[in-house]
């Protein structure tokens, strides 16, 4: 009976590894990770302060990674991309979070930019 449980301890393993790396918060975004904006000199910026580094139809990726930091990227096939920014709300759920949406055309150029406000919880 003990050889038939063999093959199943490398799993069993690895769920109490991965159980108890969620419990010691090794797996929650870093503060500084992608799409936590912050300055040249590593403070956090402010999202209309982000908003205010860039110039849509001008600003490029690397000026805006270089400005803002590393963003969530989302990568289309035709070439353009998403990036987005994210502030944590006051309850630091996804509904009460500030986003910087920017797309990008395949070129690199800066073609829109948003800033989402959160909505507070209810």
């Amino acid at each position: 009976m003990t050889r038939s449980l063999l093959p199943l301890l490398p799993l069993w393993l690895s769920a109490c590894l991965f159980t108890g790396c969620a419990g010691t918060g090794l797996f929650e975004r870093s503060p500084q990770g992608p799409g936590a904006a912050h300055g040249m000199a590593g403070q956090a910026l402010a999202p209309q302060a982000a908003l205010d580094l860039l110039s849509v139809g001008s600003s490029r990726k690397a000026e805006v990674s270089a400005a803002l930091g590393p963003a969530i990227v989302i990568p289309f096939d035709s070439g353009d991309a998403v990036w987005v920014y994210r502030w944590p709300g006051a309850d630091r759920t996804p509904r009460a979070a500030t986003e910087l949406v920017l797309l990008f055309d395949a070129s690199g150029l800066l073609t829109k930019a948003r800033l989402r406000p959160g909505h507070p919880g209810v």
